[in-house]
């Protein structure tokens, strides 16, 4: 994606890659968080997202579960949008974090690609698209199908992988197994 094209005047293109929450009664909007403000690399919130309640500080609190395209798992309070979490799901280079305060990706230099080519990872692809999570209250943990592709205007690879990470996350995430597949978004062993 060119951001110059879809973004000329710079701005966050508001609900573009974003989850928008409505009111299943009256469908007046409710709130919004958006994963890729101005979304330069096609990382669109369009995956799957699942509904669970966790216990946080002790307390059980309403959440949703999205593992956007962009790279990152996200956790976020299903009442009202705010995020509690916001980790990299696998190889990540077009922002360094999350800002937990904003919200917002705090990008990485060059992840526009203003000035030259860059091997930007996740691609187009994504870390995590259309394959289905899922979330087991018993063990606690998300299964989550992810690869691992860059993506460049010169070559592009890839690796396959399936993984299982902890449903909530505060600290570095930790994948508790992983199976590498030889083909992506396919569960064949090699």
């Amino acid at each position: 994606m060119n951001w110059k094209i879809r973004s000329p005047g710079g701005g966050d293109n508001l609900f573009i890659a974003s989850v928008v929450a409505v009111d299943a009664d009256t469908g007046k909007y409710a709130w919004h968080y958006q994963t890729a403000p101005g979304d330069s690399w096609d990382y669109d919130s369009s995956t799957d997202m699942t509904l669970a309640t966790l216990a946080i500080d002790g307390k059980p609190r309403k959440v949703m579960l999205h593992a956007a395209k962009n790279g990152f798992f996200y956790v976020l309070d299903r009442e009202n949008g705010k995020l509690l979490s916001a980790e990299k799901l696998g190889t990540v280079t077009w922002a360094d974090r999350i800002d937990l305060e904003t919200g917002r990706p705090v990008l990485a230099p060059g992840a526009k690609y203003e000035d030259k080519n860059i091997l930007l990872w996740p691609s187009f692809q994504a870390v995590h698209h259309w394959t289905p999570q899922s979330y087991s209250p018993l063990t606690g943990l998300v299964y989550e199908p992810t690869l691992e592709m860059p993506a460049s205007s010169v070559t592009s690879a890839w690796t396959s992988r399936t993984s299982i990470r902890s449903a909530i996350r505060r600290s570095t995430p930790v994948s508790r197994w992983a199976v590498a597949t030889c083909r992506p978004m396919r569960a064949t062993a090699c």
